[in-house]
């Protein structure tokens, strides 16, 4: 639905912190913008005061990718620290308390809600985090700093390591490495040696395996068994476990095409993140947008793999899954979303896609700014069906291998057939081509999903910033924004890819729109 700016209605923010003390327990505070006293028969928290110290609630920009640039790394969230207004009495009470708490870890939640309301229902979460450390103690005030959503995500996805005592525990060449994790389905991923003396190979031993699809030595297929130990020539597959055997010693490096048991056997992207963010990353049920990841499935539920065979964190995983199909992931009103960049569809500034409508009487005075995009590619490749191990060399495969193998193996990526745009190349003689490495299974979804980037691509876009007064933590990443402007002469709709807001400032935000 098309809204105008509105600014009309006055806000409070309420703050809730959680440190703990030596001893693991947790102590409450509760703060906000103004004194408030919730209701005696709120059902949530009744009679639950506020002090009204905040100076400064919360800091939050949002981006699509980092940098404003197109197709890059996602950008989470970005969060500042409350800031609390203290004075002398506060600080005798309250200082010896603070300082000796800890601080790094606990949860910060920061909401919203109309001025005066004694009711916790009428407040919505912005922002469910955690705190990144000890405070700073000013003059007159207090610092919380607050962890932005990249830095929870920022997190190694398995932490076990290998002991070094024999086994399946390794030996002495693997103590202290991180046991390795298959997510999704791989081509060619190399398997650790994990008990040599019996031909044991780990492959993803704290999760598991759904399938194994084929075994390779230097190249050349493994017979399947199911017995243990197999005979020489064959494999046997300890799908629980996650791990191989084989029966023999390898010639060459043993490679393995398999799918993970992670996530409840999960192949697309959007599904893989989200048990990755509540499976390893610390990321309760209630911080995912349920809605945001099934959208995403729809979008593109193409097969994707990542093969974590030593240390990997959150960001590389979901930079690298996400970005495999085209999209971002972000925080909103205390929840994790993801989502993909598309191009605008609406077509008139009447549009119900629309979410604002915005002439030049909306806009700051100065404070819009159009800077054209990246010169747009004439040609786009997306390689998929990755060989996990990288490519190797002719003296890694053996002499039986075939030609067809012996293709695969020299290149990391298969590649799409190229996507071309001869009018671009035309109109802009310095256009270069665009190569995206993706973790895509299949070259037919990659070849798909180029002809969708090169339509986004390939058609010369620009960049808006500008400022305005409105609603904040109201407009969305993703969200469709009208700009008609005689002084800038445009007219036409935009991508919201960047949003800055805050409650000091509260009624003026700063959006990046892309189109």
């Amino acid at each position: 639905m098309v809204t105008t700016l509105s600014v009309s209605q006055d806000l409070q923010y309420l703050v809730e912190l959680f440190p703990r003390d030596s001893m693991g327990a947790l102590h409450p505070l509760y703060l906000s913008t103004r004194d408030i006293a919730l209701a005696a028969n709120d059902p949530t928290a009744p009679n639950r005061e506020y002090d009204g110290r905040v100076q400064v609630a919360l800091v939050v920009k949002r981006e699509m990718f980092a940098d404003g640039r197109i197709g890059g790394k996602s950008l989470p969230a970005y969060g500042n620290g409350i800031e609390i207004a203290v004075d002398s009495d506060w600080k005798a009470a309250n200082y010896p308390l603070w300082k000796a708490w800890g601080w790094d870890g606990a949860q910060a939640r920061v909401l919203q809600g109309p001025r005066g309301s004694t009711s916790y229902a009428a407040y919505s979460v912005l922002w469910d985090g955690q705190c990144t450390g000890e405070n700073s103690f000013g003059l007159g005030s207090v610092q919380v700093p607050l962890s932005d959503l990249q830095t929870q995500i920022d997190k190694d996805i398995e932490s076990t390591t290998y002991d070094g005592s024999g086994g399946f525990n390794g030996g002495t060449d693997l103590k202290g490495k991180v046991k390795p994790t298959v997510l999704g389905q791989v081509l060619r991923a190399a398997p650790v040696p994990v008990d040599t003396a019996n031909l044991w190979y780990d492959l993803s031993p704290l999760t598991g395996l759904h399938s194994v699809q084929a075994v390779y030595d230097g190249g050349v297929p493994l017979t399947a068994s199911a017995s243990n130990p197999p005979p020489a020539g064959n494999y046997y597959a300890d799908l629980a476990n996650g791990r191989l055997r084989l029966g023999s010693t390898p010639a060459r490096q043993i490679t393995v095409d398999c799918r993970g048991a992670f996530g409840s056997n999960a192949t697309t992207a959007a599904d893989i993140c989200k048990a990755l963010l509540t499976g390893r990353l610390g990321f309760a049920s209630g911080q995912i947008d349920d809605t945001s990841f099934a959208a995403l499935n729809t979008k593109n539920s193409a097969t994707v793999g990542y093969y974590a065979a030593e240390r990997a964190t959150g960001t590389e995983v979901l930079d690298a899954l996400i970005g495999s199909v085209g999209g971002f992931y972000t925080g909103s009103n205390g929840k994790v979303v993801v989502g993909r960049l598309e191009a605008p569809t609406a077509t008139s500034s009447s549009d119900s896609a629309l979410a604002l409508y915005l002439e030049d009487a909306d806009l700051e005075k100065g404070a819009l700014t159009v800077n054209p995009e990246a010169i747009p590619p004439y040609r786009l490749i997306v390689k998929a069906a990755r060989s996990w191990v990288g490519a190797l060399q002719e003296s890694d495969l053996a002499g039986a291998a075939t030609a067809a193998m012996r293709a695969f193996f020299a290149e990391e990526y298969r590649s799409t057939t190229p996507v071309d745009v001869a009018a671009v190349q035309t109109l802009h003689p310095l256009s270069k081509p665009l190569e995206v490495e993706t973790c895509l299974l299949t070259v037919a979804d990659a070849q798909t999903e180029a002809a969708r980037l090169s339509g986004l691509y390939s058609t010369r876009r620009e960049v808006l910033t500008l400022r305005i007064e409105t609603q904040p933590f109201s407009i969305e990443l993703g969200g469709q924004v009208w700009i008609s402007s005689a002084l800038h002469v445009i007219d036409q709709a935009y991508r919201v890819i960047g949003i800055e807001e805050n409650t000091r400032d509260s009624g003026r935000v700063t959006l990046t729109l892309w189109g």
